[in-house]
């Protein structure tokens, strides 16, 4: 089952690490190397059909561009500086991201669930989506939902989703990953944004929050009656 969770992963990571290494920048090379890969692979399924050789021989690409990349900055010498309040942002999103995204999918013998009640409408046509893509192959795909008519969605997320099932991970893992990624990435940058926009970094962290606790700021307070009425451990609680 790791090995699934290992490839999906992979996916995300070699592009993510060739955004940095070009960009020099965690937050915007990530999302960079990210998207880059997610839309030449989509130019590429309206050409010749997807299949893992090809997603293979993409990741192997991105990772050349690291490699090169870091050669070629081998020699620059430049003070790297570290702002501590995105490390503790980033290090946060990251495990509470880690706890959360696991949830959104989990595949048993006897079918899907999942743990977040808002995600019931949302995952039936994701994966739908995700399934048709992979089985598929190549582009345009029809609707899901309107059958016949293509597809107007902006896909990106749930099409590199289908390349993670296409190199041979499961369904749970593919939905997962981007969300326990991509989401704290989305967080960190959006304090950035904040900081840089709003000169400090109290704005950056205002717009984080406004991000994290949209739709739902309030709903938060439930937590403290479930946890009375959950008959567990604070620590079994939080992490469930």
């Amino acid at each position: 089952m790791i090995y699934q969770w290992i490839l999906a992963a992979i996916v995300l990571f070699i592009p993510a690490l060739a955004g940095i290494a070009a960009t020099k920048q965690f937050t915007v090379g990530s999302m960079l190397g990210i998207s880059l890969f997610g839309t030449l692979l989509y130019y590429l399924a309206h050409i010749l059909p997807l299949s893992a050789p090809v997603i293979w021989t993409i990741l192997i690409l991105c990772a050349c561009i690291t490699i090169a990349a870091v050669i070629l900055r081998k020699k620059q010498k430049k003070k790297i500086t570290i702002d501590r309040y995105a490390l503790v942002i980033t290090i946060l999103a990251f495990i509470l991201f880690a706890i959360i995204g696991s949830k959104l999918l989990v595949e048993h013998a006897d079918g899907l669930y999942t743990g977040i009640l808002n995600a019931y409408g949302d995952l039936g046509w994701h994966t739908a989506l995700i399934t048709e893509i992979a089985d598929a192959k190549m582009l345009p795909v029809q609707d899901p939902i309107f059958a016949g008519t293509t597809l107007t969605y902006p896909f990106l997320s749930d099409f590199i989703s289908s390349t993670m099932l296409i190199i041979g991970s499961y369904l749970a893992p593919s939905v997962d990953i981007p969300a326990m990624i991509i989401i704290p990435i989305t967080m960190l940058l959006l304090y950035q944004f904040g900081k840089l926009y709003g000169a400090s970094r109290t704005a950056g962290i205002i717009v984080m929050l406004l991000f994290l606790f949209g739709g739902a700021t309030f709903g938060w307070i439930r937590i403290f009656s479930d946890f009375q009425i959950s008959n567990q451990t604070l620590g079994y609680f939080i992490t469930h």
